[in-house]
């Protein structure tokens, strides 16, 4: 699904930043938005609901920073109905599962393309390919939908070319790539590009083919119209919601409500907790029983994601429930396993302490006895 991008905007986003929360504004479509209680940014979307970003290199390849941001009242932030992911913007990363080796391109509605080969990378993104490559834990991965493999000599949707005069093009579904140098937003926008664009002669000379270019001065206006929506538009992973606000009972209502809050708290606590386990393995202690339980609450999390996919909103509620206590459990952990390491050495050092002082004990029963013959 996507939702029209409004003026200077995007969808939200899990984000590290800390803001003021002395100010509060009011918010309304096309905003981000926050409130004093939360790390996590979101999106206002056209439907009126939030939308999160799963991570900050899906919010990076939309938006240059948190200027925007705006702070509203917790209270009035969970009267929006939180509706689904942002995935990444086509033509600004490759992505990678981190249990799947597998290197895919990001085209249009979060359909992935696997790229067949090494040489196929090179051929598209160049030698230093690796670099674009961003590796997203397997919880998100039900955001996106797993298209046909890319063709060799097939260029992605979205894929953004910067010939030797250095204009912008964007690869079209029909492989053809159109100017959108003179369409493109704000200075942020154009910047973003340049800085994932690939040379088109380069491109062209590696896979053999000829590109077909459309100018801007080809189109009619009801044609750069249509090229402006798809630039403004951003990629969202909202169907679940339309279907569930077309297809569920009314009394139906409050249980996918509690199911989709549990959820929004399972990812929250996911991300207090990796954010802890990472602290805390920055101080050379031992995570790996951290870590274990992290594992199994992203597992949960993501089979909570699948059966509010299936409507099974009873079993969702529980999983994510289960997802919060394993994340919460792997948070805590870490600090406890550090804590009973300080409690052992305190009794180790008492203990010393101890013997010591029966060792004295008897040294002075000893000298007594001794005075006494």
């Amino acid at each position: 699904m996507s939702l029209r991008l409004f003026a200077g905007g995007l969808f939200s986003l899990l984000a590290f930043i800390t803001l003021s929360s002395s100010v509060q504004a009011a918010a309304g479509i096309g905003d981000l938005v926050t409130c004093a209680d939360f790390k996590t940014v979101y999106f206002i979307a056209e439907d009126g609901n939030r939308y999160t970003f799963p991570n900050e290199n899906i919010f990076f390849s939309w938006y240059p920073d948190f200027d925007d941001v705006k702070i509203i009242s917790c209270e009035a932030l969970s009267d929006l109905t939180l509706a689904g992911n942002v995935v990444y913007q086509p033509g600004t990363t490759l992505l990678k599962l981190q249990s799947v080796p597998t290197v895919y391109a990001v085209t249009p509605g979060g359909v992935l393309r696997a790229i067949q080969s090494e040489e196929q990378a090179k051929n598209l993104y160049g030698d230093d390919w690796a670099l674009f490559v961003d590796d997203l834990p397997d919880a998100f991965f039900t955001s996106f939908e797993v298209g046909e493999d890319l063709a060799e000599d097939e260029l992605p949707e979205g894929m953004v070319l910067e010939d030797e005069d250095g204009t912008l093009y964007r690869i079209e579904d029909d492989g053809t790539a159109i100017e959108i140098d003179d369409v493109l937003d704000a200075e942020d926008d154009e910047a973003l590009f340049k800085g994932v664009a690939e040379v088109l002669e380069d491109v062209e000379s590696k896979i053999k083919i000829e590109i077909t270019l459309t100018f801007l001065s080809d189109l009619s206006n009801d044609q750069i119209l249509a090229l402006l929506e798809r630039l403004q538009t951003i990629d969202v992973e909202g169907e679940l919601e339309i279907e569930i606000e077309i297809e569920i009972e009314e009394e139906d209502e409050d249980v996918s409500d509690d199911a989709r809050e549990e959820l929004e708290e399972a990812a929250e606590e996911i991300e207090r907790a990796m954010e802890k386990i990472s602290e805390r393995e920055e101080e050379g202690n031992d995570v790996t029983e951290a870590q274990a339980l992290l594992d199994q609450a992203e597992e949960l999390y993501v089979q909570a994601q699948e059966a509010y996919a299936l409507e099974d909103y009873d079993q969702a509620e529980q999983l994510a429930e289960d997802a919060q206590d394993y994340a919460e459990d792997a948070r805590m952990g870490s600090a406890i396993n550090t804590e009973d390491d300080d409690e052992d050495d305190e009794e180790d050092a008492n203990d010393e302490d101890e013997d010591t002082n029966d060792e004295d004990t008897n040294d002075e029963d000893d000298s007594g006895s001794s005075d006494q013959e």
